[in-house]
């Protein structure tokens, strides 16, 4: 148990190592052959607006799963539950049945050189990494690149991450079209202590994409080295600042941002802001019930009053001509 525990750290030690370390000579030469910044001048705002805020339906044309997503059981849907503001992306992970590997796995040997990790999806593939989470393509959002664009997002991850994510960290870094990183890596760590990220939002997620990097995408990459089964990222309002050199600006909202919601950023406060939320229209309902209910009452009695009234008249001169 302890050695399996070592081959593991040391595994996930060298994916790290792998994933952080400069990206070197073959982003040089990415570099030389780097794609010119265009973008659709009808796409673009002055106003700092998220290009996506998950509030409409339009996200899902923006939102793609990465090459291995369905290793990792990877799907995503809209969450009003506890969302940032108005509604947040929910990503989800059910990795039933691929338990013991993680991201890049099928790179690891012990040092007779054999595989580690023999139950590796498609170990045989050891010329490229594994990415299981979720991109995002710059031409969806009328761009040639991403190259020199900036990222900013508000995210929360989950007890869930804890112990199954590698390094309990979620990865986003710009990639080019064959999915080789060409930028630095933000690392968002599960954490639910000091600078927790489980129990709230954190708004302030940057990831920077340096000029003539070569990229097309951004990969938000989840390596599961053990089975998750539940939520694994909440997303919201991802803004995408052009760079300087292309005269500034930020790509538009393309689903229907509802700029008027409430920002929440404390779980616990969002649930119940919503329980209240449910309990106030709930206590309508039964007020409006119970006004319904008098107002029926009400006119029964009336009803029955005037029953009554008209009976007693009508014994009245009944007995009149009776007696009289």
């Amino acid at each position: 148990m302890a050695r399996k525990r070592i081959l593991s750290a040391a595994a996930a030690l060298v994916f790290a190592l792998g994933v952080v370390a400069p990206i070197g000579a073959s982003a040089d030469k990415k570099k030389e052959e780097a794609v010119k910044f265009e973008f659709d001048k009808d796409m673009v705002t002055e106003t700092k607006e998220p290009a996506l805020s998950f509030d409409g339906s339009a996200y899902k044309d923006y939102i793609h799963l990465t090459r291995d997503a369905k290793k990792g059981g990877i799907s995503f849907e809209q969450d009003k539950d506890s969302s940032y503001q108005g509604v947040s992306l929910k990503v989800k992970s059910e990795t039933d049945g691929i338990d013991g590997w993680f991201c890049g796995s099928e790179y690891v040997r012990d040092k007779e050189g054999n595989f580690i990790y023999h139950d590796t999806p498609e170990v045989e593939d050891v010329d490229s990494f594994s990415y299981v989470g979720i991109e995002l393509h710059c031409e969806d959002f009328g761009l040639s690149t991403f190259d020199g664009c900036l990222f900013n997002f508000a995210y929360r991850l989950t007890s869930a991450d804890q112990g199954t994510l590698l390094g309990d960290t979620v990865w986003v870094y710009g990639a080019d079209d064959d999915n080789i990183r060409r930028s630095d890596v933000l690392q968002l760590t599960a954490n639910d202590t000091f600078d927790d990220n489980i129990n709230q939002y954190r708004s302030n997620a940057l990831a920077s994409i340096a000029e003539n990097a070569g990229t097309s995408k951004l990969i938000i990459d989840m390596p599961a080295q053990k089975a998750i089964n539940g939520d694994v990222l909440y997303i919201d309002n991802i803004y995408i600042a052009l760079p300087d050199s292309a005269g500034g600006g930020y790509i538009a909202n393309v689903d229907d941002y509802n700029a008027n919601a409430k920002v929440s950023e404390i779980v616990d406060e969002i649930k119940i802001e919503k329980q209240k939320n449910d309990t106030t229209i709930a206590d309508k309902k039964i007020e409006k019930q119970k006004d319904t209910t008098k107002k029926r009452i009400t006119v029964f009695v009336i009803s029955i009053v005037g029953l009554a009234a008209a009976g007693g008249v009508f014994a009245f001169i009944k007995l009149k001509k009776r007696f009289y």
